[in-house]
């Protein structure tokens, strides 16, 4: 299905996507209908209150409780729970150097699963959300030049981590670029270097208000889309969206057909 095939009622249906700041590949409208053909899941009124009162805090105290909204956000509203890795528990292996730029990559926080490792390894075909082109994606079985590449990396895209995350300073929007040694680029950009170095197919970038879900294929562009955290209470659906693609059911779908692959 292409988008001029889309109807309104649809279009109404996932207006949240237009409340996205978008750079790169990202899910299209035809595809959000694919995968969530009756809207969005709706969050739990409750944990809608937590964040709520949450980001008005941090809103009011310039990000001084920024730790507080960015760990209820990924342990609870995500639903990561002990998946969840984060600040000194990361593994100094997951840090990157860029040497020509005399930068330290080092992600604050991720989505670790040992016990899928196995699984992941022997599914074939899976939910992605869409390529650059607008049109849904039917994984193919991997050749045999793919399983190369995958054993001489070790693996690593199949591995436990699923997901890699900065905390960037207070106000910093993802898609701003600043200049760190003699490297200029965006907070999307740095992650997206550590994430192909780690191949991980996914991250997210964040200050507590900016939330950018990042994704770095191997052979691909990157592709990003931010929102805006202090709009969570005016545009729920917003929420719902950030909550939808990332919430612990997506990585954990029993059937590979009801995994939401990061990979857009």
């Amino acid at each position: 299905m292409r988008a001029q095939g889309v109807s309104e009622e649809i279009r109404k249906r996932h207006a949240w996507l237009e409340l996205l700041q978008i750079s790169g590949p990202f899910l299209t409208l035809p595809v959000a209908h694919r995968v969530f053909p009756n809207g969005l899941p709706e969050v739990p009124v409750q944990q809608r209150a937590v964040v709520r009162a949450l980001v008005a805090q941090m809103m009011d105290d310039r990000g001084a409780s920024r730790y507080a909204v960015i760990t209820a956000m990924l342990r609870d509203v995500f639903d990561w729970q002990q998946h969840l890795v984060i600040d000194d528990a990361m593994p100094q292996a997951l840090t990157e150097i860029v040497a020509d730029h005399g930068v330290t990559l080092r992600p604050d926080f991720g989505y670790f699963d040992e016990a899928e490792e196995d699984a992941d390894a022997d599914e074939e075909g899976g939910s992605d959300l869409s390529d650059e082109s607008g049109d849904e994606v039917e994984e193919e079985e991997e050749d045999s030049g793919r399983d190369d590449a995958e054993a001489n990396s070790g693996g690593t895209s199949r591995g436990p981590w699923k997901l890699l995350g900065m905390v960037t300073a207070w106000g910093t929007h993802p898609l701003t670029r600043t200049t760190t040694g003699t490297w200029t680029a965006n907070a999307v950009e740095r992650l997206a270097v550590l994430l192909r170095a780690r191949d991980v197919p996914a991250g997210i970038v964040t200050d507590g208000r900016w939330w950018a879900l990042v994704t770095a294929p191997r052979d691909g562009a990157t592709g990003a889309a931010v929102w805006d955290g202090s709009l969570f209470s005016e545009d729920p659906e917003s929420l719902e969206g950030l909550v939808a693609l990332l919430t612990r059911s997506r990585f954990q779908a029993a059937q590979p057909k009801d995994k939401l692959q990061l990979k857009f």
